[in-house]
């Protein structure tokens, strides 16, 4: 019985039966084992999780049937302090862990969802707003053409100067197009 299970490993007994009506407990801890005495000392409740070894030699069916000859049997059972040693919080703390995570990683992408909609819908309401207050002010010719002009700045196709002229990516200065549309049959009084 000694050496049988590695270091650290305790509270395992063994129960040897024969067939000559004997038993005998043993309680293995790591690598010794300690005789508990006579009898059949395992806790009841573990019987579910017993495993049982024959030990006889002879698989002669006639061989138990001899007066004197008596088969033996390991039978090995956990106890209390066995799975104390394997029954641990670590499983329900990972769990906890891992829900944890994925809660804090939901709620952080929700409310980024959340700031960029609103961001959105206070862009769209400003574009709005805009457009109408240029569509109010200007004709629609107008209009055009300083939409156009402030998308081609925005593209950075073009930067205002001073003097009225945009320089291009190429570094040359071309004029700006007037607002103003040229009507010789008006005066100006």
């Amino acid at each position: 019985m000694q050496n049988l299970l590695p270091e650290g490993v305790n509270g395992v007994l063994c129960v040897i039966k024969n067939t000559c009506g004997q038993s005998f407990t043993y309680e293995i801890q790591g690598r010794s084992a300690f005789y508990l005495g006579d009898g059949d000392w395992h806790d009841p409740s573990y019987d579910d999780l017993g495993m049982t070894v024959e030990l006889s030699l002879h698989s002669h069916p006639e061989f138990a049937n001899y007066p004197g000859n008596c088969l033996y049997t390991l039978q090995v059972f956990p106890t209390d302090r066995f799975k104390s040693d394997y029954v641990t919080f670590m499983p329900a703390a990972f769990a906890i862990t891992v829900a944890a995570t994925f809660i804090v990683v939901a709620s952080v992408f929700f409310a980024y969802d959340w700031v960029i909609q609103r961001r959105n819908d206070e862009l769209a309401k400003t574009a709005a707003r805009s457009d109408k207050l240029v569509s109010s002010l200007f004709p629609e010719g107008i209009r055009d053409q300083l939409l156009e002009e402030q998308e081609l700045s925005d593209h950075g196709a073009g930067k205002k100067s001073l003097d009225g002229s945009v320089a291009t990516l190429g570094g040359e200065r071309t004029e700006r197009r007037t607002l103003a549309k040229f009507y010789p049959d008006a005066s100006v009084l």
